[in-house]
């Protein structure tokens, strides 16, 4: 049975434990749970699967356990897509929490910003995911703050793992990143990570593994290491590398930028639109289509003022031409 909710908006945690549920254009304004996981949503079912689509979670927690917004466990399927998690927090998970080794994780278009709440700094990772395929696009993470674990995302023990065309902007904590038992079939690219800072824990930490990021951009971020891994020198390739603190020289560069000009990554934007939801200030994120960056339009503006002004200069000369053409012959006859 697939329990379907939309647009519905809720102030407590919704009275849902087991089977597959889907929840479209939903708000979760301040759930929390003091005993239990899952501020919002908790799910323990090895035979279900859960879907999020264009939802909004806000001030959620699960103030003495795990994920402050959403908690799985033994779920099949986890699909989150166009949704914002905002001031979420919990022991670990400040946003989700999902644990199951037979998980397929998809995560689409994701906001997950100002983590824990701003009387906060406790808790163990933004995303935390265990076990099974994890697959995640066009995340936003930004402006997450812990002192003491990665304020980004922490993945274990998976079997397929592909994290790509995401931002990681101005997040703080001991360490941002942390991928552990990385293969080579897993992808880490196309990212751009700017300006967060981190203490001993690095930017990115791998357990062990194939350590090898590709096509990203890594500018202005602050802190001691920006790959921490045991014994084994991490490859960055096709990367571009400008301003940040951290020493380079324990990285492998192949075919890298550490100088000269630089532009971020060409990636799909982050439009922010009202959710359906009219009554309440809330936002959820949509793709937009590429758009001509500011400075390219005046450009084109300026490009079109000069044809039109070449245009017209053409045309009243080729009139004026024309008009000495056509006078009588007399008139070029001297009297």
């Amino acid at each position: 049975m697939i329990n379907t909710y939309t647009n519905e908006t809720y102030k407590g945690k919704p009275d849902i434990v087991f089977g597959s549920f889907l929840f479209v254009n939903c708000l979760f304004i301040a759930c929390q749970d003091v005993k239990s996981s899952g501020g919002a949503l908790f799910s323990d079912s090895d035979k279900g699967y859960i879907s999020i689509d264009g939802c909004a979670f806000l001030d959620c927690s699960a103030p003495s356990n795990n994920g402050g917004a959403i908690f799985c466990m033994n779920s099949n399927d986890v699909i989150i897509c166009k949704s914002a998690f905002s001031k979420c927090s919990a022991e670990q998970g400040l946003s989700m929490f999902i644990y199951s080794q037979s998980l397929n994780l998809v995560m689409n278009t994701t906001d997950i910003s100002n983590c824990p709440g701003s009387d906060q700094d406790t808790g163990l990772d933004s995303i935390s995911l265990k076990g099974g395929a994890q697959a995640i696009r066009y995340l936003n993470s930004s402006s997450n703050e812990l002192s003491s674990q990665f304020s980004t995302i922490s993945t274990e023990e998976s079997t397929i793992f592909i994290f790509e065309y995401s931002f990681i902007i101005g997040n703080i904590g001991s360490g941002i990143m942390f991928f552990s038992q990385t293969r080579e079939t897993d992808i880490i690219a196309n990212l751009n990570i700017i300006m967060n800072s981190f203490g001993d824990q690095g930017l990115i930490s791998f357990n062990q593994g194939y350590t090898i990021i590709k096509n990203s951009l890594l500018l202005k971020n602050r802190g001691n290491t920006i790959i921490s891994i045991m014994n084994i020198k991490p490859t960055l390739e096709d990367c571009s590398l400008f301003e940040n603190s951290a020493d380079l020289s324990s990285l492998q560069l192949l075919n890298c930028i550490t100088s000269g000009k630089y532009t971020t990554l060409n990636l799909p934007r982050f439009d922010i639109y009202k959710a359906p939801n009219s009554n309440h200030p809330t936002y959820i994120l949509e793709l937009s289509n590429q758009q001509i960056p500011t400075s390219q339009k005046y450009s084109i503006y300026l490009y079109i003022v000069i044809l039109i002004a070449f245009a017209c200069i053409f045309a009243i000369f080729k009139a004026f031409h024309r008009n000495n053409t056509d006078m009588p012959l007399e008139t070029y006859v001297k009297k």
